[in-house]
């Protein structure tokens, strides 16, 4: 990669607020699919917040990034990066995401991953986002399962607000029935 495109890129992942082992991650991806792009005549800065938004999108982040829609739509067509509309499809990267965090071990990690999937699965009705609605049921299967973790660990984790966390997880309480969490 170019020192310049590099240069580019971080100054606008900077702008994203995510924690370092993230950072650290996708850094790494974007270094390998920056060398992918050829967009000539398009200023590398709309490239780069593009690249971006597909890497949030492929590991179910919620981190806002203000990216070129015709830049997206070209860069989704070619790494085949779309948004997920199924909170289940990227509950597995967003489980990884918190344990990192949290520093879960794989066991604890395949039960909070188990647990959240059946969570999942029950949920009927709900308004949020795919991306919440994985975060709430992963705050819910940590309790169920003795993994607590902070609701500040997991929204900083996906990039959401503990509000909207705290709120989806009350919903999805309210239409499972629970009322001891």
């Amino acid at each position: 990669m170019k020192i310049e495109k590099k240069k580019i890129l971080l100054e606008e992942l900077n702008k994203v607020k995510i924690c370092d082992s993230t950072r650290q991650r996708f850094e790494e991806e974007l270094a390998e699919m920056v060398e992918q792009v050829e967009m000539p005549g398009v200023e590398f800065g709309k490239v780069a917040r593009a690249l971006i938004k597909l890497v949030c999108d492929k590991h179910g982040c919620g981190y806002k990034i203000r990216a070129n829609a015709k830049v997206l739509s070209k860069l989704r067509r070619q790494f085949g990066i779309y948004p997920v509309l199924d909170p289940a499809e990227n509950l597995p990267s967003q489980v990884r995401l918190v344990a990192r965090l949290a520093g879960w071990s794989d066991e604890q990690i395949a039960e909070v991953e188990r647990e959240a999937l059946e969570i999942l699965r029950k949920v009927k009705n709900t308004r949020r986002s795919p991306l919440v609605v994985g975060a709430a049921a992963i705050y819910i299967a940590a309790i169920l399962t003795s993994n607590r973790v902070p609701q500040s660990l997991i929204a900083e984790a996906l990039g959401i607000t503990e509000y909207t966390l705290r709120s989806a997880k009350n919903e999805i309480k309210k239409d499972l029935g629970m009322e001891f969490i």
